[in-house]
């Protein structure tokens, strides 16, 4: 069971449940009816849950896309495969755990050719330090393959860097070979965090699914291109930790180009702190990254943004002033927005705070407290405009505009000046737009800081100051006040995700009806030129493509633990997340079969295949944007684009060395939920199916009275074991727990090839030589009415037991 609890877990040990609880206030345990029933009334639980029914894995996401029939192309040059070998993906991410099955070959070796651990630096002794100069102590001393502490000497091996420490694959193997076992092995090879968000991704573009978890048989769950190679980049995303998103890209391709590979980048990362119109500093740096090459190609996440209230878009007319809400929680120790508008317009703004708390009532009515206002802030202003008033800071300066950009940008941010209260005060603000002259502004604003919470509505972010006449229809189970316009939704992309030359992913759900865009799915289009409008670009030309990302179960990083009944194992080497994170390793995966086919293939030509070759998305609903700003060009074809690139280099191979020539192209939509939220609904459900059944009492009685035992037998008796292996009892187990909500028959007749009659004998059999007296009782009383159970409709089980349990 799942259990989500409030406080100390050590109480819940005190009252008797073993509760296994390694992400802070979510545990799992496995539990009798009784201890559900006692633990439930237990003050610091919240929930209690079954895991959640079967949701789309890499072993169903996969071939959704048709990675397999892509892996039936053969390339044309015979040392290439259709999986990808012969190409590389490269990862920029959290970290990457080395000893995940999934990442190794054969031989236990690693599939990772260079791996670069970008998180900390040297102090001038050259003893490693973090970002604020710290000295990095405990597990987190980044440690060589010979678990030496790192040193300027060996640590840096990368051409003009001064941080971090890389590994060759011999290198890892070394360490790999120190510890056999997977545990401490060096921080640098480990992935950060608890979600593990690097290996992941990893596991899902390029996984070769051989890691044994026991309970499926090996490369059950392979990434898109399992035999492509691996180059990969650790980056900081803690506050102390360090990052170099453009290094981490030049590293990645001068490693491919020294080993002679063709390589497909991924990045699932960004902000909202730079210009969303493909002149970022990230946006710049890719571009130059893939330009006059081939055999390069960059895919990004487009965000997981579009439910959050961070977005503003809006035209002010000229000689007008627009306001806008900004609701501001308690505990928020700094507020910081990016803002971009047109360069013909003559833009200002200020703040005005939320009204002061008025004193208790008084006889006669109190006056109106005075507005508090901030100074008009000029955002062409170069010089920072900075006020301390009414118990804040506020800084204002423009964002100097690259060459060619042809929008203005400007930042502003809110904090409190010590000493006195460290928090800004918590309430509605409001954000004054105003335009002076005769030109009308075009302004977007994205807030910074404070990050918007990930998945669902939470009532923080920009508001309309009155409810809005038309909303959009994606608001629609949103309280009034904070249903948003359209075009506040749109936009919602990250900054890096307006890189023209790169592949944009939006994320969908290949589980439900028509493969509906991803709740969290940040909506295009990327806003540049602003002169010519709110929206300028026409067609939509963001996101790109749409691949699976909602709860994806792939590699899960740093799972060392013994598994229980030799299966869940599956879970712990498996995890579910999802986002555009997990939907652009299948892109990258796919764009690593197709340079697998046509290494001359360069950045232009794979993503024009990427969308010359998309399957339809689906109708959205009346009054939604239009598909492109979901889906871009629609559902990823991984066969399609991999054909088509063979067909390319077969033409090249002709003769001529003609480009791929292009077709016309028409352009076409952090928490998993689940069906039951409650233990409750899930509870009733139990007693709709079931009923008040008899055999459903008894099969109650039987698993709470003998499961520790046979769940001990299975754990530590390697007969035992052998029989539930070999006749497929971990796979039983994960139907029955991961099944359709409402089956029928409840227990199935086979899995896959394996009779469940089968293994209820041979499992009988056994456990009633080993078991105990009360279990070798049971056995002999009810062998019979278990043994019809495998296919059988509940409407027929209560006649099973009358005719098979001796009175």
């Amino acid at each position: 069971m799942y259990i989500v609890f409030r406080g100390d877990p050590d109480t819940l040990g005190q009252a008797g449940f073993n509760i296994d609880s390694p992400f802070g206030t979510v545990g799992h345990a496995y539990l009798t009816i009784d201890e559900i029933e006692r633990l439930a009334l237990h003050d610091n639980v919240i929930s209690i849950d079954l895991p959640p029914r079967v949701e789309p894995t890499l072993d169903r996401s996969v071939p959704d896309i048709r990675a397999p029939a892509a892996w039936g192309v053969p390339p044309l040059n015979p040392a290439n495969t259709g999986k990808g070998r012969g190409s590389i993906c490269g990862i920029i991410d959290t970290g990457f755990d080395v000893f995940h099955g999934s990442l190794r070959k054969d031989n236990g070796d690693t599939r990772i050719l260079f791996y670069w651990d970008q998180t900390f630096a040297y102090d001038a002794a050259g003893n490693p330090v973090d970002s604020n100069g710290t000295a990095l102590t405990g597990d987190n001393l980044p440690l060589d393959e010979t678990d030496n502490v790192a040193t300027p000497l060996r640590g840096v091996a990368v051409a003009g860097q001064q941080i971090g420490i890389d590994f060759d694959d011999g290198q890892i193997n070394d360490a790999l070979a120190r510890h056999p076992d997977g545990k401490d092995l060096p921080v640098s090879l480990r992935d950060d965090g608890g979600s593990g968000h690097g290996t992941h991704v990893a596991g899902t573009a390029a996984g070769d699914g051989s890691d044994r978890d026991r309970c499926t048989p090996p490369f059950t769950y392979q990434g898109v291109a399992p035999e492509a190679d691996l180059i990969v980049v650790k980056m900081g995303f803690s506050a102390t930790r360090l990052q170099n998103p453009m290094a981490a890209i030049n590293y990645i391709f001068s490693k491919a180009s020294l080993v002679g590979r063709p390589c497909a980048i991924h990045m699932s990362f960004g902000s909202h702190n730079a210009p969303h119109n493909g002149f970022s500093a990230d946006s710049i740096a890719i571009d130059a990254a893939v330009a006059g090459t081939t055999g390069r190609a960059v895919i990004i996440a487009a965000s997981n943004d579009r439910e959050a209230n961070l977005h503003v878009a809006e035209m002010i007319p000229a000689g007008t002033t627009t306001r806008i809400n900004l609701v501001i929680e308690g505990n928020v120790t700094r507020v910081s927005i990016f803002g971009s508008y047109d360069s013909a317009s003559a833009l200002s703004y200020r703040l005005r705070l939320p009204p002061p708390l008025l004193p208790p009532p008084a006889p006669a009515p109190p006056a109106v407290p005075p507005a508090r206002l901030t100074q008009v802030f000029n955002p062409a202003s170069v010089a920072a405009q900075v006020q301390t008033v009414h118990g804040h800071t506020f800084i204002s300066s423009a964002r100097i505009s690259t060459p060619g950009d042809p929008d203005r940008h400007f930042g502003f941010s809110i904090t409190r000046p010590a000493p006195g209260a460290r928090n800004v005060e918590a309430g509605t603000w409001q954000i004054e737009l105003s335009t002076a002259g005769a030109i009308s502004s075009n302004v977007h604003l994205w807030q910074v800081a404070p990050t918007p919470p990930y998945g669902g509505f939470r009532p923080f972010g920009f508001q309309p100051v009155a409810p809005v006449a038309n909303p959009s229809p994606q608001d629609i189970a949103r309280p009034a006040e904070w249903r948003r316009p359209e075009n506040w939704i749109s936009g919602t992309i990250a900054q890096a995700s307006a890189t023209q030359s790169a592949i944009i992913v939006a994320a969908y759900d290949a589980e439900s009806v028509n493969t509906p865009i991803g709740s969290f799915s940040s909506q295009g289009p990327a806003v540049p030129n602003l002169t010519l409008g709110l929206y300028p670009t026409t067609p939509p030309d963001k996101p790109d493509i749409a691949a699976p990302g909602v709860a994806i179960h792939a590699p899960y990083a740093n799972q060392r633990k013994p598994c229980f009944l030799c299966c869940e194992c599956w879970v712990k080497h498996h995890t579910a997340m999802q986002g555009t994170s997990m939907a652009a390793p299948h892109v990258t995966g796919v764009a690593a079969l197709m340079l697998a086919q046509d290494p001359a293939l360069n950045a232009t030509d794979v993503k024009r295949l990427i969308q010359e070759t998309a399957r339809a998305a689906p109708l959205l609903p009346g009054g939604w944007p239009a598909t492109g700003l979901l889906f871009g060009a629609g559902n990823i074809d991984a066969f399609t684009c991999a054909f088509r690139a063979r067909e390319g280099a077969e033409a090249r191979a002709g003769g001529g060395g003609a480009p791929i020539p292009p077709s016309a192209f028409v352009m076409a939509p952090q928490p998993v939920r689940h069906p039951w939220e409650e233990f409750d609904d899930r509870f009733r459900s139990w007693e709709r199916l079931f009923g008040k059944r008899p055999a459903w009492q008894l099969c109650a009685f039987l698993i709470s009275t003998h499961f520790d035992e046979v769940k001990r037998l299975i754990d530590t008796n390697r007969r035992v074991a052998a029989v539930w292996q070999r006749h497929g009892g971990p796979l039983l187990v994960r139907r029955i727990v991961l099944g359709e909500e409402d089956a029928d028959p409840p227990l199935p007749e086979r899995i896959g090839h394996r009779p469940v009659q089968a293994l209820i004998d041979r499992l009988v059999a056994i456990l009633e030589r080993y078991g105990g007296g009360t279990l070798k009782a049971d056995v002999a009383r009810y062998r019979a009415f278990v043994r019809r159970l495998p296919g059988l409709k509940l409407a027929d089980i209560d006649t099973a037991l009358v005719d098979e349990v001796p009175s």
